[in-house]
């Protein structure tokens, strides 16, 4: 018989099933009352007889086989029910819906940054969480780039890779003169495509024969947003010659529109093969032994792991260390996973997002809590429901089914409604985005997976919230629910649900506390001084397209004529830019005639400044002078250094002027020491004080700079440093201009982010803490009419009541802040590196949070407590 055969035969029987049992019920009825029994005793005795009809009616089409088609047929009418029932009760599911929408929405969210940062951090590379990183070791545990001859050497000697490839993210000029732009893009190994698994939309990608010869291979693979945004899509852009940091590069391909470069939250524009460094910087750099270059990655080979990769790299190191000796590193290779890679944005922001994450989930079980106290208030209503259907003979796992259908039909509105309040609150979080001089950030979060990620969280959470009411529901005992319907006056214990509520408290007092330690390291990084002052600082980022005499001239009359300008206070310039939460240049330094020490490092941040730059910035001097118009490109080689390197190798600060470095920045050489500023900031407001030096223009030759102008007013300052740069070179490409406070705010960026995130999971948990408690006391006060009907006719006052109630709550939150408090110190110790000014136990942060807790409870416990008060004694002692 075929299916559509079988299930029209099955549909017959199920018509004739009940006029079957009807026909043997009358058949044994007529014989009984042919016996001689009354036809009501007949009647009884018959049914007795055949048994429970629905049990027969189960049984018989099991008998039929297709047992799959009635669980589908009784799951359908369970659903049916269950919609009909939560229609019918539209305050208690849109509750429900809400809750869900906040604990989905800000898992959501957590879980999207977290996805970015580790779980996928590369868009359009297949298994990017696969990669393996290798980078060097410093002597301070420092990891960095390897050199480009040590990548060389490990690259054509492992074994548990696939292969090696490897990448160093860079900043260029693309065109020439006022039209070119800013651009991030890279230098690629020749193979870097085909080991991250990225192909062309456009043309082709780069291949190792096009990483050859220095300066031999001037191709350039362009990305899709540059493609797009620069080239206006053209497909007759493969083939044509484009400029690149002065270089004319041929372009051979646009990358597939899903990929945005190796280095994870930056969308990098340009792949270009390492052998047209030269060519890009104006000097060939790729062979120096100590300089970090590259950061090679790659897939392990089947079959391979970690701790193999690991032990191969460690042989590896050994042996580069006996054939090729560099002092500054303590191992030449160390594999990493892409989540660890100092190329990316996961090393700064991944320990915030890490805590988002955690606070999140806590949510996500306040949430659980919340829906499961909602749920057992709802099941005491359907009591008499239950109890019929347990007495018509209903298993206990089928009423507990009937129960999860319940639950599971709110988790679809549920996890829309959280995909909704994602969209509804990102713009508010990622007005925070933090901006570092020009940076287009770009982080893999998608819309795809976080539907499927909503769904299984209202799924999980609704399950895990129905189950224990569902288990007392169905475990329900007759007798005792008959009892307790002849005396509806009993309040119960309702330990459960006074249980969930102070695990709610609890909960939501360690969110408080971790969103008001956020918010005070916030309030006090903007009130920090970085040791500089920002304030009134315009500042212009310039790429010239000449070098020379001419670019020293260009900038010495810039500079005259800003200073001679009414409108300026102090004008220099700057190489790197300040607090954007990495160096962005280092290099080594140790004193004269010093032995390079094997375990400490020497390796310092550094930056080349112009004349003026102490004053402009208004960071003192403490011993010596800065820099000034002796000390020209003829002159003896000089530098500055802050407080805690003079210290370090001098003793003291004034002991420091007149001492000589020895350094390989900029050539080898001797630096004389000709003053000490007072230690600052420099990449993180967050960095302990550390060594620095300060290198000047004159003496380095660097013709990227920034121009600071402080100015008399903000508007001033700006348009007075634009004017003059137009007057001066009209063609000048200016790559960003603006105030130096907004370009080092990149520092707050992750206070910021984090601060709004879990200031909106604070307050949903302390929003659903109140829903907890409000329903307890509301439940409590219905369950206690009785008793307050009798209180009030015997004299209690109003306020006796309303007393009554509060207590109850009061009691509730102060045992959950206890256990939060306890909880919180344990917790926040934790989050201990991502605070600044404020410890892990501040009392500020843990008093305001059990003030808002307990004023929380006073508030949701006092609105049904009044009502109480309020109710007519007659009225409730005669409905009871």
């Amino acid at each position: 018989m075929g299916p559509w055969k079988w299930l029209a035969w099955r549909r017959r029987q199920e018509d004739d099933l009940p006029e079957e049992i009807a026909s043997h019920l009358a058949i044994a009825v007529r014989d009984r009352v042919a016996g001689g029994e009354d036809e009501v005793s007949a009647r009884l005795s018959a049914r007795k007889e055949f048994g429970n009809v629905p049990l027969v009616r189960d049984a018989t089409r099991r008998a039929w086989g297709g047992a799959w088609l009635d669980q589908v047929g009784d799951w359908a009418r369970d659903a049916r029910h269950a919609l009909r029932l939560l229609v019918r009760s539209p305050a208690y599911s849109l509750v429900i819906v809400v809750v869900l929408a906040l604990g989905i929405g800000s898992n959501l969210v957590a879980f999207g940054l977290f996805r970015s940062m580790a779980l996928a951090p590369l868009a359009g590379v297949p298994d990017s969480a696969r990669l393996q990183f290798v980078v060097a070791q410093t002597t301070s545990d420092a990891q960095v780039a390897l050199p480009y001859p040590d990548y060389q050497y490990l690259r054509d000697r492992v074994e548990s890779y696939e292969a090696l490839a490897g990448s160093y993210v860079q900043g260029w000029t693309l065109g020439r003169g006022a039209d070119s732009r800013l651009v991030y893009g890279e230098l690629v190994s020749g193979n870097y495509f085909d080991v991250l698994g990225v192909g062309a939309q456009l043309g082709r990608t780069l291949r190792p024969s096009d990483d050859v010869v220095r300066r031999g291979h001037p191709v350039v693979v362009l990305s899709d947003g540059v493609w797009r945004r620069n080239f206006d899509a053209d497909p007759a852009v493969i083939g044509t010659t484009i400029e690149v940091a002065r270089a004319r590069l041929t372009v051979v391909g646009v990358a597939d529109a899903a990929f945005h470069g190796s280095a994870a939250g930056l969308d990098t524009a340009l792949f270009v093969p390492y052998a047209m460094q030269p060519e890009l910087d104006a000097s060939d750099r790729l062979d120096e032994a100590e300089l970090p270059w590259v950061f090679a990655f790659g897939r392990p080979r089947p079959g391979v792991g970690v701790t193999q990769m690991r032990a191969e790299a460690a042989a590896l190191s050994m042996e580069l260390a006996r054939e090729h000796p560099a002092e500054a590193f303590a191992r030449r290779a160390v594999v990493i996973p892409i989540w660890r890679s100092p190329q990316g944005a996961q090393t700064y922001m991944l320990p915030a997002v890490s805590l988002m994450g955690a606070m999140s989930l806590l949510l996500l079980l306040v949430v659980c809590a919340n829906v499961t106290g909602l749920v057992l208030v709802r099941g005491l209503g359907r009591r008499a429901e239950i109890g019929v259907r347990l007495a018509l003979g209903a298993s206990r796992g089928r009423v507990m089914r009937l129960l999860l259908v319940e639950n599971l039909l709110l988790a679809v509105p549920g996890a829309l409604a959280g995909l909704w309040l994602v969209r509804l609150v990102a713009p508010f979080l990622f007005a925070a985005q933090p901006s570092v001089i020009g940076l287009p950030l770009f982080f893999n979060v998608g819309d795809a997976p976080d539907v499927r990620i909503a769904v299984l969280l209202a799924c999980v959470s609704t399950l895990a919230a129905g189950l224990v009411p569902a288990l007392r529901a169905s475990g329900l005992d007759l007798a005792s629910a008959m009892k307790d319907d002849l005396a509806p006056s009993g309040a119960g214990k309702n330990r459960l649900r006074s249980g969930l509520v102070v695990a709610q408290v609890t909960m939501a007092l360690v969110l408080l506390v971790g969103t008001a330690l956020v918010t005070r390291s916030l309030a006090y990084a903007r009130q920090a001084s970085p040791g500089f002052d920002p304030s009134g600082v315009a500042s212009t980022w310039l790429f010239p397209d000449y070098g020379g005499t001419q670019l020293s001239g260009f900038y010495r009359t810039l500079l005259d004529e800003l200073r001679d300008d009414p409108a300026i206070v102090a004008a220099t310039l700057m190489k790197n830019p300040l607090l954007v939460l990495f160096d962005m240049n280092t290099a080594e330094f140790r004193p004269e005639d010093g032995q390079r020490p094997r375990d400490e490092d020497v390796r310092f941040g550094l930056n080349v400044v112009g004349t003026d730059y102490f004053e402009t910035l208004r960071m003192p001097l403490v011993a010596g002078r800065e820099f000034d118009g002796r000390d020209v490109p003829s002159a003896e080689r000089v530098a500055v250094v802050n407080e805690t390197l003079a210290r370090r190798f001098w003793g003291d600060p004034a002991a420091a002027i007149g001492q000589r470095l020895q350094t390989e920045a900029w050539g080898s050489g001797f630096l004389t020491v000709v003053g000490v500023a007072r230690d600052s900031k420099y990449a993180r407001l967050t960095e302990p004080p550390r060594p620095y030096v300060y290198l000047p223009h004159a003496q380095a030759d660097n013709d990227i700079m920034f121009v600071l102008a402080r100015g008399r007013s903000e508007t001033a300052a700006l348009d007075a440093l634009r004017r003059h740069v137009r007057e001066l070179d009209p063609t000048m490409p200016i790559m960003q201009e603006g105030m130096l406070a907004d370009q080092t705010n990149m520092g707050l960026g992750i206070y910021d982010i984090t601060a709004r995130v879990l200031g909106i999971v604070g307050l949903a948990g302390i929003g659903l803490m109140a829903v907890g408690i409000y329903g307890l006391v509301a439940y409590t006060v219905r369950q206690s009419a009785h008793d307050t009907g009798i209180r009030m006719a015997v004299g209690a006052s109003r306020p006796r009541i309303v007393g009554r109630f509060v207590l109850r709550g009061l009691w509730l939150g102060i045992a959950g802040a206890a256990l939060g408090v306890a909880g919180a110190l344990a917790l926040t110790r934790l989050m201990a590196s991502l605070l600044y000014g404020v410890d892990a136990t501040d009392t500020i942060s843990f008093a305001a949070a059990s003030a808002a807790v307990l004023a929380t409870t006073l508030a949701a416990s006092f609105v049904p407590a009044w009502r109480a008060s309020r109710t007519d004694p007659l009225s409730v002692l005669r409905h009871h």
